[in-house]
């Protein structure tokens, strides 16, 4: 009688884990899902909203020399590339509009003492600049097309 319940008692618990194990697989799978989308929509808009909230949250917390107005500002100039960009017809055109987005986001990095854009927003803004550009095939994602004007 009691090897009779151990095994039944072994034998419940093992189809109990199993049922856990498949069920947290299945979690697993949908978070990996949910951040594959996640990581898709960064060449959007999105990508500019998750940058600024960043920099408010750091504004918040450590009051650096910029204000939201400045955070703003910042979006603004990126929102602004991404539609010029989309709008482009030549890379000749999108170099340009590379180089105007770089020029004031440098001036903006400057009035605001150069701690608007440290480097992990700098990482942000060229991933933003350069995904959008290559979308349109004018250059690799490899390529640091705002190195050459970047003073940040």
């Amino acid at each position: 009688m009691i090897n009779m319940f151990s095994y039944k008692t072994i034998f419940s618990l093992l189809i109990i884990m199993l049922l856990f194990s498949s069920c947290t697989n299945s979690q697993k799978e949908k978070k990996q899902t949910e951040n594959e989308i996640i990581m898709e929509n960064k060449n959007t808009t999105n990508s500019v909203d998750i940058l600024k909230n960043q920099m408010f949250a750091y504004q918040k917390e450590f009051h650096p020399s910029y204000s939201k107005e400045d955070v703003v500002t910042c979006g603004d100039i990126l929102n602004l590339y991404l539609a010029e960009i989309e709008k482009s017809a030549s890379k000749e055109e999108g170099m340009k509009i590379v180089k105007s987005t770089i020029e004031k986001l440098n001036i903006l990095n400057e009035k605001c003492e150069g701690s608007l854009i440290e480097t992990i927003e700098r990482e942000q803004i060229c991933e933003i600049v350069i995904n959008a550009s290559a979308k349109k095939g004018y250059n690799t994602m490899e390529e640091d097309i705002t190195e050459a004007w970047r003073e940040w």
